[in-house]
């Protein structure tokens, strides 16, 4: 469907700073015996480094994109894929042609942007909607509609962070960061968890790889505190803007 009004279905079913490759250093790799190590938070880890020990994590790795400068996610197997506004607009120019042609995953092209068509957005709200035909039948991440069942517990935030070189943005290979779940106020999930630009739009996952909800800025408490817009905030949105 190209249209909203699947996220009525939807929502009924499911019950940034400077990098470079150097972070990705030790541990060489992510598992259940280091992951309450006070330094495992600073890391970022590949694919690689995690899917033995965290098979659900490393299985989403597919549905999350590099658009533009930013991450997204596919929300539905329809093609439906969500993102920051901030992301969208920076893909865009005033009279609404695309800057950037294609999503990208792994560094690899994997769709064109042509005929997207943008479903929503909130600038107030920071989140877009998109939808893209070539994406259709790739699959989509599952949800959570119940970040508060989660606090204090493992969370995990995949994305494209940009390392610089100067005046030079280079996109980095996609990785995860581990952290933990703060806060829930019913709108915005609160995380303390490693992001840097490029990861905006990037999904918060929790131990069992269902996302409950996609970073958007760092808090004004920390750096390392991250503020994610709850999935289950996003479906009420969509479900009620048909």
């Amino acid at each position: 469907m190209n249209s909203v009004s699947e996220f009525t279905s939807l929502a009924g079913r499911y019950q940034p700073g400077r990098f470079t490759a150097s972070t990705l250093g030790a541990p060489k790799s992510l598992s259940w015996e280091n992951i309450y190590e006070p330094h495992v938070e600073g890391h970022f880890f590949t694919k690689q480094q995690i899917e033995t020990s965290f098979p659900k994590i490393a299985r989403a790795f597919d549905k999350v994109v590099q658009i533009g400068a930013g991450s997204g996610f596919l929300l539905s197997n329809s093609g439906i894929l969500l993102t920051d506004e901030h992301v969208l607009d920076s893909i865009f120019y005033s009279n609404s042609s695309l800057k950037v042609q294609n999503l990208l995953l792994g560094g690899q092209q994997i769709s064109s942007l042509q005929n997207t068509n943008v479903l929503y957005k909130s600038k107030e709200d920071d989140f877009a909607a998109l939808h893209i035909p070539s994406m259709i039948g790739r699959g989509c991440l599952e949800f959570n509609l119940y970040p508060e069942d989660h606090l204090n517990d493992v969370v995990f935030l995949i994305g494209n962070p940009n390392s610089f070189m100067g005046n030079k943005i280079n996109q980095v290979e996609q990785v995860v960061s581990v952290g933990q779940l703060l806060s829930y106020d019913g709108k915005v999930c609160k995380a303390r968890i490693l992001a840097t630009n490029g990861n905006s739009g990037g999904p918060l996952l929790n131990r069992r790889g269902e996302c409950l909800g996609f970073i958007q800025q760092h808090s004004e408490e920390s750096q390392l505190v991250q503020e994610c817009l709850s999935i289950k905030y996003v479906l009420e949105k969509l479900s009620t803007s048909s």
